[in-house]
């Protein structure tokens, strides 16, 4: 029998109103629900707090994405001397380093008192030849004293061997158990010193950026250490160079993103520092989200009933698969997860912009799931029973009988 053009439009027509309807019945539930209990236990992430105010949880988004997709950074570069040990030869690395025109080379090795006359010498006089696009590391003892490499120790009484006016930067990351944050300088014994990475960026900026404490990015940016010997090869023009020892098990700490070398901290660090602080999206920004991911997720979970109602009319097999909606229903919230954590992590290395998913990606999802199987269940019975009918005449689930050919 051939359907009327007329009777196919108010027939679509009644469609839209039905998903309509019980679209916003499930959002606005599911919303209230949300916002009358608490559901941040829910959130697998922890919020962590910096001082000056602003928070993030990460730290799951970071370990899903950071071995994937990532790029290697063009401004910043590792040099790992490996397990050379010879000052003479260290030495000469910088030196090669120096030639290749680096905007600035950042030295995170400890010498620890004098060695041989020879081997110390020659440092002391590649250090005087580089110092000016060089930054040294130093540290805070256990005493709140600075420990400053050989070369530019006042207590050295050897004139040959000290250098003057070497730029120096603390490599001390104040942290508990995961290094998370960074400050672009300290306070040691009542003066300010300012941190190793702050200190090489102060070489292309004329003050330091606000000395609060900052979340370090840890963006999916690649940086390989290039070996000793390979140094002749690279180009190193214009870049921000590191140079540091990447033993295993050598100056390792645990972030966000596992284990890493302290000199791979202070890169991330420096890039932070570049791109500036990581943003918090408003709350207007995170509510719609959080709207759209409600109404969206009740809508696609209404059409499923609607497809299921379908085939089951047609007696076809796919209703069969489809008549125990559970586990697509848990599919389609998984995907939903997987959508928001892509989205997230976009604006997250992408744009520094952090958009804190809490309570769109986990309580709306679960109690939206949850809300709709109440509501079709409501519904179902009214209808069956023929109560408050005229409560539910768009509903969906009381068109399911209805015959496009009556």
């Amino acid at each position: 029998m051939k359907y009327s053009r007329k009777r196919i439009i108010v027939y679509c027509k009644n469609c839209i109103k039905s998903l309509f309807f019980d679209t916003s019945v499930i959002a606005l539930l599911s919303l209230c629900v949300v916002y009358c209990f608490d559901w941040s236990f829910l959130d697998p992430s922890s919020l962590y707090q910096t001082d000056n105010g602003k928070g993030v949880s990460a730290d799951l988004l970071q370990q899903i994405r950071y071995k994937e997709g990532q790029i290697e950074s063009d401004n910043i570069k590792l040099i790992n001397i490996d397990t050379v040990e010879n000052r003479e030869s260290i030495a000469i690395l910088l030196e090669k380093i120096y030639k290749q025109h680096p905007n600035v080379i950042g030295v995170d090795l400890e010498f620890r008192g004098l060695k041989n006359n020879d081997g110390d010498m020659r440092l002391a006089q590649a250090i005087r030849r580089i110092k000016d696009k060089a930054v040294f590391a130093c540290s805070e003892d256990e005493n709140g004293n600075i420990r400053h490499s050989f070369f530019s120790d006042p207590t050295i009484t050897d004139s040959c061997l000290h250098v003057d006016s070497v730029k120096e930067g603390l490599v001390n990351y104040h942290f508990d158990k995961t290094i998370r944050t960074y400050r672009t300088d300290y306070i040691v014994q009542d003066c300010s010193f300012p941190s190793f990475p702050a200190q090489m960026v102060l070489f292309d900026a004329k003050s330091l950026p606000d000395t609060t404490e900052h979340l370090i990015r840890y963006a999916p940016i690649k940086f390989t250490p290039v070996l000793y010997k390979d140094v002749d090869t690279c180009n190193l023009k214009g870049c921000y160079v590191i140079v540091g020892g990447f033993i295993e098990g050598t100056d390792i700490h645990i972030t966000p993103i596992g284990i890493l070398h302290g000199a791979k901290i202070h890169a991330h660090t420096l890039n932070t520092i570049q791109g500036g602080d990581i943003e918090e999206s408003e709350s207007g920004t995170e509510l719609r989200y959080t709207l759209l991911t409600c109404f969206f997720f009740a809508l696609l979970l209404v059409l499923l009933d609607v497809i299921t109602n379908t085939f089951e009319k047609l007696h076809c097999f796919i209703a069969y698969l489809l008549s125990d909606g559970g586990y697509l229903v848990l599919i389609l919230s998984l995907l939903f997860v997987i959508i928001l954590i892509s989205f997230s992590y976009h604006m997250f290395s992408d744009n520094n912009i952090y958009i804190s998913l809490n309570d769109a990606l986990i309580s709306v999802v679960i109690v939206t799931g949850l809300v709709k199987t109440l509501w079709r269940g409501f519904a179902l019975w009214c209808i069956n029973e023929k109560k408050i009918k005229s409560w539910l005449r768009y509903s969906v689930y009381n068109n399911f009988k209805y015959n496009i050919q009556s």
